[in-house]
Formats: structure tokens, C-alpha cells, sequence
């Protein structure tokens, strides 16, 4: 009869987001980002809390697995990518960002006045455009 072997004790030792330094690269961009969700989505319980934490975490995954796609010459798997933004979609709606919307009722005037006011520059930026185009024409005209 064969002896059994001893089993081995996994040595875990627990790793913790809020024990690395926030201070460089994509730690400091995935605690923004993480702030941001609980600013956005009133997080009041421990597992939205660790929703918005896979969340900020993918979100910075997926950016970097963008850049690579760009710089690697296409080395990077689109289905894994594809993967890592449909599970990313899917924390965000648990979250329930997709029924918030980007405008507050409460700052519906101050929205509209920017709207009007942004509306307005493209307006003249489309007339300067069009007044340089005019003068052009009028000189190629004039000097034939």
C-alpha cells in the first residue's frame, strides 16, 4: 500500500490595495479612479465598495492592454481585451452607473448656459473659417 504524502501548508499572506503606496503609476491612477466611483455611485455597503475596486482595477487593466495592442503590433489578444471590457461593463451596471446621468437637475441652468456658450464659439470659429476661405478666393480672383 502506498504511503501518503504530507501535505504541504500554502504559506498565504494576504495582499492589500490600501497597503501599497499610492504615491506612483497605476496605483495612483486605480485609487483615483476608485475614489471616483464611490463619489459617484453612493457606496454604502462592503460589496459595492469591492465592486468599485475591480472596477478601478480593470479600468486601468484595459487601458494598459490598449497602449500594448498600439505599441506591440497587435500582440495583444482582442478577445481577452474584449473579456476584460464586458466584465468591466458588467461591474459598472452592478453598480448601477448606468441609470446616472451626467447632468444633476440642480445644475441643469449652469449645463445649459455652458452648452450655449460652447455653441456660440463654434458658431464664430465656423464664421472666422469661412470669412478666411471668402478672402482667399476673393486674392486668387483678384490676382488672375
Amino acid at each position: 500500500m502506498p504511503r501518503r504524502e504530507k501535505r504541504r501548508i500554502i504559506d498565504f499572506k494576504p495582499k492589500y490595495l490600501d497597503d501599497y503606496d499610492f504615491r506612483y503609476g497605476a496605483a495612483k491612477k486605480i485609487r483615483r479612479i476608485y475614489l471616483d466611483l464611490r463619489k459617484q455611485c453612493d457606496i454604502n455597503s462592503v460589496a459595492k465598495d469591492l465592486m468599485a475596486r475591480r472596477a478601478a482595477y480593470l479600468a486601468v487593466k484595459i487601458e494598459t492592454l490598449e497602449v500594448e495592442s498600439l505599441t506591440s503590433k497587435g500582440k495583444v489578444s482582442e478577445s481577452g481585451l474584449n473579456q476584460a471590457i464586458n466584465t468591466l461593463t458588467g461591474i459598472l451596471k452592478a453598480l448601477g452607473l448606468e441609470n446616472l446621468s451626467l447632468v444633476k437637475p440642480d445644475r441643469l441652468k449652469e449645463y445649459l448656459s455652458h452648452k450655449q456658450q460652447l455653441n456660440a464659439e463654434r458658431e464664430q470659429r465656423k464664421r472666422q473659417r469661412h470669412a478666411k476661405a471668402r478672402n482667399r478666393t476673393l486674392a486668387i480672383a483678384g490676382g488672375q
